[in-house]
């Protein structure tokens, strides 16, 4: 406990090693909130000091609490000699050959011993074996493999992660220049190949061995290089081979999915509950995929990815990955939005992400911000992309919306009344009720503070509970139409008068938090989503204003 801690005069040092593991699995949200919980843990115990070890950067960044990035560079000499005498090098003018050859990158060592223990004279020509280290290490690996069928699945094989007899038999012996083999054979290959311990790890499941992932990722670009048909053939027989074995196991499920991403493939049927359903046998993965599929896999559960696997994809992939994102952020809190923001405004992107729910998201992303004007940019860029015609599609109505809340917030009363009598008086309106039912909600508001009295055309019931059509929870909105007790909203002065009073005693977020629990008895974001002050305020006042609490003054 703290007070124990407290006792201690040095410096307490907590790792968190292998932190990629985290940033993979969790959202922005989940991120945000265990830095928060670090951030509270060493303000209590000055002394604590966190050290986060992983092989992706961190680009979380909260206002207070920020990263030194300390990169770990190879092995230097001294660390290599204590190694490489750990591995069993006992003659250290062996690890002294072997550090000049290699380096000080641990995979290459460890290979490079496990050839040495074999095979002492295996580095005689050590200028050679530089050039093509990866390459000349594998080779002498397969060298020692004494099955000469084994040495064949093993390379180029090894584009297959798990691998079973049947495997063998159905995927991999034909690309490797075995020909069609029977099920006894498969057999004998997959018994040699379990004891060649260099190349392969155990796995989980039984009945299988696994090619070590560290060995693929470092072999990969070179065995592409020299075998291409064979591998393009491997990776199509193997999607074949688990699409037809689905529906008997997941394992062969999130290998079919595997194969596909490996492709560059993003498989709509990988959706983010099949994924969830798939993670643990997938998430492991995820390291040895291409950017793009990288960034789909993501986008699925909205976690973060380093920037430069970003920056890299194109741009519809990119797109998918940020609105997951953004609905968290928007959901979450004003750091978080303005971070994506960041991140978000350094790419240019084409026409066929305009004409997506990016540009929705992104709009909203901006309005939460108080940046109406770029995102009545972001609407507008939209129409000019897609002619207008007479028939909306969903995505333009809620643009629309979105537009007009942003007149609204402008005080431009006139325009956003003229977007919503537009939209909702439209006998061929085509959108779901959610929006419909914003639409007319507005239109009712915008309507009192014009003095212009009753709103006709009302066309769903107040107070029927309806839901977005998607997991997008748009939370002023669904308090508005849900939570409502009234629909008589206030003129422009009396509106405005509720708004001063507010401002005269709650200046800032903090103070409108405290209102919001005064009166609701709930935090603001559960009912209201994140964004700048002046936003916020306005919502929270049309949320209060639906529940009959600022007729008279707010205290």
């Amino acid at each position: 406990n703290s007070s124990g801690l407290s006792q201690i005069n040095s410096p307490i040092l907590i790792v968190f090693d292998s932190f990629e593991e985290i940033q993979y699995r969790a959202s922005r949200e989940e991120l945000a909130n265990f830095f928060s919980f670090i951030r509270e843990i060493s303000e209590k115990i000055p002394r604590i000091r966190p050290v986060f070890v992983g092989r992706s950067e961190i680009s979380e960044s909260l206002e207070d609490f920020k990263f030194e990035n300390l990169p770990l560079n190879e092995f230097d000499s001294d660390s290599v000699m204590a190694l490489l005498e750990n591995y069993g090098i006992n003659d250290p003018s062996l690890r002294i050959k072997i550090f000049k050859i290699f380096g000080g990158n641990p995979l290459l060592l460890l290979l490079a011993s496990n050839l040495v223990l074999k095979d002492p004279e295996a580095l005689n020509d050590g200028n050679q074996i530089s050039e093509k280290k990866e390459e000349y290490l594998i080779g002498r690996i397969l060298d020692h493999v004494h099955d000469s069928e084994v040495r064949q699945v093993a390379v180029p094989g090894m584009m297959v992660r798990r691998i079973t007899p049947n495997v063998i038999q159905h995927v991999l012996a034909v690309p490797c220049g075995l020909g069609v083999i029977n099920e006894t054979k498969a057999k004998k290959i997959f018994d040699e190949l379990a004891k060649e311990v260099a190349l392969i790890s155990k796995s989980v499941e039984n009945k299988e061995i696994v090619f070590r992932q560290d060995l693929r990722l470092a072999c990969e670009n070179m065995i592409k290089t020299k075998h291409p048909q064979a591998t393009t053939e491997i990776n199509r027989l193997a999607i074949e081979y688990y699409k037809s074995r689905i529906s008997e196991d997941e394992v062969y499920e999130a290998e079919y999915y595997f194969h596909l991403l490996k492709e560059g493939k993003n498989p709509e049927l990988l959706t983010h509950d099949v994924y969830m359903r798939l993670r643990m046998k997938l998430e492991s993965a995820v390291i040895e995929l291409p950017s793009n599929s990288k960034l789909h896999v993501r986008s699925l559960i909205g976690s973060k990815v380093e920037q430069r696997i970003v920056d890299e994809t194109a741009d519809i992939e990119w797109a998918k990955y940020y609105i997951p994102q953004i609905k968290q952020g928007l959901n979450g809190n004003l750091d978080f939005i303005q971070n994506i923001e960041k991140e978000i405004s350094r790419r240019k992107y084409g026409p066929e992400v305009v004409n997506s729910d990016f540009s929705l998201y992104l709009a909203l992303l901006y309005q939460r911000l108080n940046k109406l004007s770029k995102s009545i940019e972001i609407v507008d860029r939209y129409f000019e992309v897609n002619e207008t015609t007479s028939h909306f599609p969903n995505l333009a109505y809620r643009l629309r919306f979105v537009k007009a809340q942003n007149l609204e917030y402008q005080n431009k009363t006139q325009d956003a009344m003229r977007i919503c009598t537009e939209i909702y008086m439209d006998e061929d309106f085509d959108a779901d009720p959610f929006t419909l039912k914003k639409f007319g909600i507005m239109r009712q508001r915008l309507g009192a503070r014009m003095k212009i009295g009753s709103m006709s055309g009302d066309r769903i019931m107040w107070g029927r509970e309806l839901y977005p059509i998607d997991d997008f929870a748009d939370l002023t909105w669904l308090n508005l139409i849900n939570e409502s007790k009234t629909s008589d909203f206030l003129n422009l002065e009396n509106f405005d008068a509720a708004k001063l009073n507010v401002l005269s005693q709650h200046k800032d977020l903090f103070g409108l938090e405290s209102l919001c629990r005064q009166l609701l008895g709930v935090y603001l974001k559960d009912v209201i989503l994140a964004g700048e002050f002046e936003i916020v305020l306005q919502d929270l006042l049309y949320v209060l204003e639906s529940r009959g609490l600022i007729h008279g003054p707010v205290r």
